[in-house]
């Protein structure tokens, strides 16, 4: 008789190795039902024996709920507290920061004084969302004495720090930074032409962060800005959105080029001739190869922003000299006597350029999709509101409708109706939730 072989147990270091392997093979987002189902029982063995990448993957996964195990607010709590007091990896102070900050396991009742504590903790060691949670904390006087300066000096410190970042990683936290300048400006300066700058670049940064990312917080981000950009755009004056903007001297170059040189990119100047009309594209480019690299370009009267290859100035008139052409410069300075800029590539003159007038045009949109119709509500008045896609007709402003809420079909009201290309919604389509019926009148 055959005799059937014994299926050797692993030893901890190799279970702790497959871990490893599962997480560098792209963790459940690679992997079937059939591997999860496997590697429950290897992560719940070594969380009882503390080892951190376990208790890692576990925590992670019980915060918010995920394909490896379900949401899980009082798990992910004792995994985090656990994974604090055996490492000092800032990322596990800012993760429970935020359990203790939304009171997750304490039916919504936050408790500030822990969260304080984890925040200061990851912001000391740089981590960007402690450094901007504390802000918040700052802000709205949560735990400590309000102090709005203080926290714009937060937000702005990681403001400048993840916009250098955007556009090479998209998934940074530029959108949570840029939202909390814009509210800082519109709220407490009252500067609401400079805040919608930022409200724009919140809401752009958010789009494509959601659009990579299942986490259900950059989803909730997503909606978050999309929503406060259009309720700040309906604050601005009818005659601040415009199709082009006249430049009649050199002072707008110098401040697009400093703002698209960030201190290490090299721009190149390219000249483009139509009949008799000259135009200006301005991109910037990589140091170290030379290709072309996306500039964030954002302008509140043009209601736009994106990420560019180019910056163009149309109908140029004024005078460009260049030894090469396109003209590629590493620095730039003034030359007072005869009023233009000087271009210097490797500290030898590369050419300058003169203005006399020319003009910036609002590039053109890109809106693809069908038109969605959707309802934004509110549960109760006055409080937070919500954007659920709407398929029923004759719907209105103080309508009130059925929606599927946390204890089932509830009605709420209609704070307004609008519609919207799909290309444009903060998150997939699929992610909206649907206006059930309308409560007959």
């Amino acid at each position: 008789m055959e005799e059937i072989p014994v299926k050797k147990e692993l030893t901890e270091e190799e279970k702790i190795s497959l871990l490893r392997n599962f997480e560098r093979e792209g963790g459940e987002s690679g992997a079937s039902e059939e591997k999860l189902k496997e590697i429950r029982p290897v992560i719940d063995e070594l969380c009882e024996k503390d080892v951190e990448e376990a208790l890692r993957l576990k925590g992670y996964a019980c915060y918010g709920g995920s394909r490896l195990y379900p949401c899980d607010w009082e798990m992910a709590r004792q995994i985090f507290e656990k994974l604090c007091s055996i490492s000092d990896d800032p990322c596990y102070a800012n993760t429970l920061g935020y359990i203790y900050y939304y009171g997750r396991t304490t039916k919504g009742v936050p408790d500030y004084e822990k969260a304080l504590h984890c925040f200061y903790f990851g912001a000391l060691q740089g981590h960007p969302e402690s450094i901007y949670k504390l802000g918040d904390m700052y802000f709205n006087g949560y735990g400590v004495e309000k102090r709005p300066e203080l926290a714009r000096t937060l937000y702005q410190r990681i403001y400048d720090q993840t916009k250098k970042q955007f556009p090479e990683w998209p998934d940074v936290n530029f959108a949570d930074a840029a939202l909390r300048m814009a509210k800082i400006y519109d709220t407490c300066y009252h500067l609401q032409e400079i805040s919608y700058q930022y409200y724009l670049e919140a809401d752009y940064a958010a789009r494509k962060r959601a659009a990579a990312s299942d986490f259900f917080g950059n989803q909730e981000v997503a909606k978050t800005a999309a929503m406060a950009r259009a309720e700040a755009r309906e604050k601005l004056a009818k005659d601040f959105f415009v199709s082009s903007i006249l430049m009649d001297d050199l002072d707008g170059l110098e401040t697009l080029f400093w703002d698209m040189m960030d201190d290490r990119y090299p721009l190149m100047i390219t000249v483009h001739r139509k009949k008799k009309r000259i135009s200006l594209s301005i991109s910037r480019l990589d140091p170290d190869f030379g290709k072309i690299v996306p500039y964030l370009y954002t302008e509140p009267r043009f209601d736009y922003c994106s990420l560019v290859k180019a910056v163009t100035l149309h109908q140029f008139h004024g005078k460009i000299s260049g030894k090469k052409d396109p003209l590629i410069f590493d620095r730039f300075e003034w030359d007072f006597d005869k009023y233009r800029l000087n271009f210097y590539w490797h500290n030898k003159k590369a050419g300058w350029l003169s203005l006399r007038s020319g003009q910036f045009d609002c590039p053109k949109k890109k809106e693809g999709g069908p038109l969605r119709h959707l309802a934004r509500i509110t549960f109760q008045p006055g409080g937070k509101l919500y954007d659920y896609l709407c398929e029923i007709e004759d719907v209105n402003a103080g309508d009130t409708v059925i929606v599927m809420g946390y204890d089932g079909e509830t009605p709420v009201t209609v704070v307004k109706t609008f519609d919207c290309h799909e290309s444009e919604l903060p998150i997939a389509i699929e992610r909206y939730k649907k206006v059930i019926r309308k409560v007959s009148d």
